[in-house]
């Protein structure tokens, strides 16, 4: 997936660009973005933790 994908699906769902660095089970949200997560689904684990990814 390239970056203006990821970009464009991390605006859809909401996910701030400050929270790429926010870790989530071990790996932080803009590696399992580049590795094929599904925004939405990084979103859902998030929401799991407890932790927001919006401003």
């Amino acid at each position: 997936m390239d970056a203006a994908t990821i970009a464009r699906d991390c605006r859809t769902a909401g996910i701030a660009l400050s929270a790429m660095n926010v870790p989530l089970d071990g790996r932080r949200v803009k590696d399992r973005l580049r590795g094929g997560e599904p925004a939405f689904s990084v979103l859902a684990r998030a929401a799991v933790c407890g932790r927001s990814l919006s401003d």
